[in-house]
């Protein structure tokens, strides 16, 4: 019964239900608050009950996870029933203490944060169609409660790199010179507290992370418009929750960023924003990052195709492009399928149809780093500058590449026709071909996947194909295809 179920709140600051029957004592609660007035005396009394014995908790509590993740248990039933009845000034207390707990140390307390804050985000999207012209005050209300608690959970789960867990840490010298200076100062002892310090800190963030995934995992299960109108203040923590430590926690947001870039966007408005705070992500120190913002890119261009305009279509083509000549061949891998899905999603069919232009940057690009070998000299150089030989081994990487950016690239052109040839298609593989003895390996093995592919979708019809290709041609392909023998 309905009083029954507040007494049993009333005491819960004191003595709880026993883990046996707290799923009872849920289902009690939830039946009890269903479809009751949030404003009626019981309901009131159930809430302040509720509020007050999680906001009694001290810091003995920390300790233990039976508590509190009871407290939040019974917390997130009624919050599941009252959705967006729930009055506004209890709303901005709970989200303010939630995210509080947002990295305590025990998960089972975590999850059940999680899915309270969640219940929260979701009231906000939770409005009957019949209710939102009178409620529009309740609903506001209940963004402005919103809007603040994810804040707090994504500055939680943002941090610096440290020289251990990120190689690329020249981007960020100050950490280095943070335990240098420790060295220096106070010998080992005092760099081996500061390296504990920075564990712990480490350990907080890896756990609002987790917490703040949970949060958009639970929310967008259940309603996919949720997080609407705040993806632009998620993206950036969630897409960089890939660098982190622990490899449960970049596994799990890899999943729920492929879940968030499927979620509805309303307006061309919000998706316009939604991909510069993406693509500010393109020019991160982390290539993990680099390589999770394309594959993101790439669905919300393809859940959204309607919203995209010709301008943002032409920035998302141009900065899949400019990362095809990235630093590290692994987002060079992740961006040549990206462009390819890009170019089939947004490129208009006039300019499919004849690629002409991408056929020549491509091909410039795959020539580009191409030098004609030099003799050996006779003696070696005994004395040769390390700044210049450091400079030459520069820019023959830069050279690399180049080259496989070319040969990406091309590669993305022959994936547009998997089952037809058009009459450019013979050109940019006699250019492929032309490199399939090329030095490097990344260059090599592009070469060699792309021509396999374009074996594999064109072999059923190969007897049609075969007559838009020149003897010469032909003879090219047979030569990459066919594996070499002892005995021929």
């Amino acid at each position: 019964s309905f009083s029954s179920s507040s007494s049993c709140s009333c005491s819960c600051s004191s003595s709880l239900p026993p883990a046996e029957s707290l799923s009872a004592w849920v289902t009690a609660l939830r039946f009890s608050l269903a479809n009751r007035d949030p404003a009626h005396p019981l309901a009131q009394r159930v809430l302040a009950a509720l509020v007050n014995a999680l906001l009694a908790c001290d810091a003995s509590e920390q300790l233990s996870a039976s508590l509190p993740a009871k407290r939040l248990s019974l917390l997130s039933a009624a919050l599941a029933e009252l959705t967006w009845r729930l009055p506004a000034v209890t709303a901005s207390l709970l989200a303010a203490h939630l995210s509080t707990l947002a990295a305590h140390p025990f998960k089972l307390v975590r999850v059940e944060v999680a899915q309270c804050c969640a219940m929260l985000v979701d009231g906000e999207r939770r409005f009957p169609n019949s209710m939102r012209d009178y409620d529009a005050q309740q609903q506001a209300a209940l963004s402005a409660c919103s809007a603040p608690l994810l804040e707090r959970l994504c500055v939680a789960a943002v941090s610096t790199p440290t020289l251990e867990e990120d190689p690329e840490q020249e981007q960020y010298p100050e950490r280095g010179r943070e335990l240098s200076d420790c060295v220096a100062e106070g010998g080992a002892a005092t760099a081996a507290a500061a390296a504990a310090d920075q564990n712990e800190l480490d350990g907080e963030v890896t756990r609002a992370r987790e917490t703040l995934l949970l949060l958009c995992n639970g929310t967008l299960r259940d309603n996919a418009m949720a997080l609407g109108g705040h993806l632009h203040r998620l993206v950036r923590p969630l897409l960089e929750a890939v660098r982190d430590r622990d490899r449960t926690v970049v596994d799990y947001a890899k999943v729920v960023s492929a879940r968030l870039a499927q979620t509805y966007v309303q307006s061309a408005r919000e998706l316009q924003q939604l991909c510069e705070e993406v693509m500010l992500l393109c020019a991160h120190p982390s290539w993990h990052v680099r390589a999770l913002v394309l594959p993101f890119l790439q669905l919300l261009a393809y859940q959204h195709t309607f919203l995209v305009t010709p301008p943002l279509a032409a920035r998302l083509l141009q900065t899949a492009k400019e990362k095809l000549t990235d630093a590290r061949q692994e987002v060079r891998e992740v961006a040549g399928a990206s462009f390819s899905s890009l170019l089939r999603t947004l490129l208009p069919p006039e300019r499919l149809d004849d690629p002409r232009a991408l056929l020549d940057e491509f091909s410039a690009l795959l020539d580009a780093g191409r030098a004609p070998r030099r003799p050996k000299p006779a003696e070696p150089v005994e004395h040769e500058r390390a700044d210049e030989a450091e400079r030459r081994r520069a820019r023959r990487l830069r050279n690399q590449e180049l080259r496989h950016a070319g040969a990406l690239g091309l590669g993305a052109l022959v994936s547009l026709v998997p089952y037809s040839v058009p009459e450019w298609l013979p050109e940019v593989l006699e250019r492929l071909a032309a490199h399939s003895n090329d030095p490097a390996l990344p260059v090599k093995s592009t070469v060699a996947r792309v021509v396999g592919e374009f074996r594999r979708t064109h072999n059923d019809e190969w007897h049609l194909f075969k007559e838009h290709f020149s003897e010469r041609q032909l003879d090219i392909l047979r030569d990459l295809l066919i594996s070499p023998s002892y005995y021929a």
